[in-house]
């Protein structure tokens, strides 16, 4: 066993170029796989993670100037909020002189705390009764103040209200506190708006496959109203499937890169190994034993480019992601935490184990034909070398080439279709392009033989 190891080592590194460029397409190929598979579920992570930092639990929102009637009985079950929304001036001693005025705009809001902490938000927040208010950390901040202390508020029609400040406002979601905010009661914020509040209703879907459905059903009862589902953006959605599509693309491209210089390579490794070939079968070496002892240096490009692209991939994973999803905090109004989820270790393994059957599989042609040459064929070198043209694989290839070109004209529109027709078109190139050669080799050749020039001839010929 350690001789065979040692003579699988010698192999792969005695060519250090052939095997850095098979090492190549291989760390290239499970990139980029491992990156188109991570890509989607890391976007659903980000998505999730920000909307949760932001809404909670919540699926759908609907802003009106109204309170909306959800029927609950005919509707998937689900939790939901009324957010009720005012803003107004605030005013303050400004530290530049005594005698002018900073004023800044606050949110003042209300809402049930009780079905808010059903949705993901609210929960530890004090309860508060009319005349009483709750702060956000900005408001305190900026207005320097404190729980106890008395602030005037003023409502749409400036008439002065006193509020005692009885806590802060904890444990929000992010939305709710993007500036300066106050929760008051719903009487008094009715109060402060003159009635002229503006609602907006966070709902939660306890199965968020059927969000779409709820969402549906107030947009058709609710027509003026903006309902918007977060996750159900159909530009997001468009968005992320045509960078999958891309990298699906990719890796197909890549796939095939590694496939023909595997199958190339291969066969210049067999030619070489036929005298180990024959040192192993005179020893008593059985067929299966010995093709197991050929595909084990391939299987070992696959492992260890596999485990170069992987790694590559876990080391710079963050960098690339934090280029991909850019969470504007400005645009949003507020900072979001970025998470990414981490890398699913079944993909890892699963990427591993194809790029191994992958090699073993596109050399085990050239393996088999070579382990059945009989011992004396190897000894004397009675090997045909004679390149000759597989007239089965031009007709493999020329059909390929047509199918391609099918798909390509008749199934425009779809996307898998197209892929098809990439990898049809590239497998049919790589099957008859030695026969456009040979037939160019000989034109050339007797081109050159007309001219008297046969050194060029027999170069051409011999291509």
């Amino acid at each position: 066993m350690g001789i065979i190891l040692k003579h699988l080592f010698k192999n792969i590194f005695g060519k250090p170029g052939r095997t850095l460029l098979v090492l190549f397409c291989i760390t290239l190929c499970s990139f980029v796989a491992i990156f188109s598979f991570d890509l989607t579920s890391s976007m659903e992570n980000v998505l999730g993670n920000a909307m949760s930092q932001l809404i909670g639990s919540s699926d759908i929102m609907v802003s009106s100037d109204k309170n909306i009637d959800i029927d609950e009985e005919n509707l998937p079950k689900l939790e939901y909020v009324e957010i009720y929304d005012t803003s107004n001036q605030v005013y303050k001693h400004s530290d530049r002189a005594y005698y002018m005025v900073d004023s800044s705009m606050i949110v003042i809001q209300s809402f049930d705390l009780e079905k808010a902490s059903k949705l993901g938000f609210g929960n530890g927040t004090t309860e508060i009764t009319n005349g009483q208010c709750l702060i956000s950390e900005e408001y305190k901040t900026q207005m320097n103040v404190d729980v106890g202390d008395t602030i005037i508020l003023y409502d749409k029609n400036d008439e002065p209200h006193s509020f005692e400040v009885a806590g802060m406002a904890i444990d929000l979601s992010k939305i709710l506190t993007i500036d300066q905010t106050i929760l008051v009661t719903k009487d008094d914020i009715q109060m402060l708006s003159c009635g002229n509040c503006e609602i907006m209703t966070l709902i939660d879907v306890e199965n968020d496959s059927e969000a779409k459905e709820v969402e549906e059903y107030l947009k058709d009862k609710y027509p003026d109203y903006e309902v918007m589902y977060f996750l159900g953006d159909d530009e997001l959605k468009d968005e992320l499937a045509s960078m999958t599509k891309v990298f699906t693309l990719i890796l197909a491209i890549c796939i095939l890169m590694v496939i023909f210089v595997t199958i190339s390579v291969s066969e210049r490794i067999i030619s070489e190994r036929m005298a180990v070939i024959g040192t192993l079968r005179s020893l008593g070496f059985s067929r299966n034993v010995t093709t197991a002892i050929l595909l084990s240096e391939n299987a070992m490009y696959g492992l260890i480019g596999s485990l170069i692209g992987v790694g590559i991939y876990a080391a710079i994973r963050t960098p690339i992601f934090n280029m991909l999803f850019v969470l504007d905090a400005a645009e949003i109004g507020v900072d979001v935490d970025v998470i990414y989820g981490s890398i699913n270790y079944f993909v890892v393994f699963a990427i591993v184990i194809l790029a191994v059957v992958v090699e073993c599989l596109c050399s085990l042609k050239e393996v088999l034909k070579a382990v059945k040459t009989s011992i004396r064929d190897i000894i004397f070198s009675n090997k045909d070398t004679k390149y000759e043209i597989n007239k089965i694989g031009v007709c493999i290839g020329l059909v390929s080439m047509v199918l391609s070109l099918v798909l390509m004209f008749l199934l425009k529109g779809n996307y898998l279709a197209q892929i098809a027709s990439i990898v049809f078109m590239m497998a049919g190139i790589s099957m008859v392009s030695p026969c456009v050669f040979v037939f160019i080799g000989k034109r050339l050749s007797d081109f050159f033989e007309k001219k008297g020039k046969i050194i060029p001839a027999l170069a051409a010929r011999e291509s």
